[in-house]
């Protein structure tokens, strides 16, 4: 269980940062010329492109979200899936929302790929599954991850009764706590906190992304 909910939250995330530079570098050329003939604010474009993206970026996370769910048998409650889509859709929104802030900071899909790759890795390294132990200097990294705290929260909401069992120890004797984000909140074994941590995220994201819109286009 441990396996799916890291494989599949990682790549519906990943899909979803590099399909989102894309938007502003593809639009440029349109929004500059229209922004200089006095069409509309920036607000409006932001916010229009935001509520247009929105449908298709919740169908897709949501339907293959239902079916992996349905065949690797996470937990069969009703509570545990609406737990489950809700977290998956925050950080698929927080993933977009960081590739929207790429596209818009560089406006350059050859530059906002280098970078979004570098950060992707970053991300996926320190989210805690194929990483469990980073150097001391550059351990803060694992705290701008959003994979790290949605994975945490989906293994708290899948596994919180094995948490209680080996709250303290190193290991169980499953392997389950032997993995760097479960001791983020011990204390949280219904992934309250991470979910917090996610939407704050969220809405920092995406006000750096209006603001790094309306700079580049005023620069241009």
């Amino acid at each position: 269980l441990v396996q799916n909910t890291f494989f599949c939250f990682f790549l519906l995330t990943f899909s979803l940062l590099f399909t989102s530079i894309f938007t502003f570098p593809n639009e440029k050329n349109m929004l500059l010329k229209e922004r200089e003939a006095g069409m509309y604010p920036i607000s409006a474009f932001f916010f229009g492109r935001t509520m247009a993206d929105i449908p298709l970026d919740t169908l897709i996370p949501v339907t293959v979200t239902t079916i992996i769910y349905v065949m690797t048998g996470l937990k069969p409650t009703v509570d545990a899936f609406l737990l489950t889509m809700m977290v998956v859709l925050i950080t698929c929104f927080t993933a977009g929302s960081l590739g929207l802030l790429i596209g818009a900071a560089f406006l350059n899909l050859k530059r906002a790929q280098s970078v979004a790759t570098i950060l992707m890795l970053t991300i996926m390294l320190t989210g805690g599954f194929f990483v469990r132990s980073t150097p001391s200097w550059m351990d803060w990294t694992k705290y701008i991850s959003y994979i790290m705290y949605g994975w945490a929260a989906l293994v708290k909401i899948h596994l919180r009764d094995a948490l209680g069992r080996c709250e303290g120890e190193n290991a169980s004797e499953e392997g389950i706590c032997d993995y760097g984000t479960l001791d983020l909140v011990p204390s949280d074994t219904y992934g309250g906190t991470e979910i917090t941590i996610l939407l704050a995220m969220l809405l920092g994201l995406r006000t750096l992304v209006y603001l790094a819109l309306r700079y580049r286009a005023r620069e241009k």
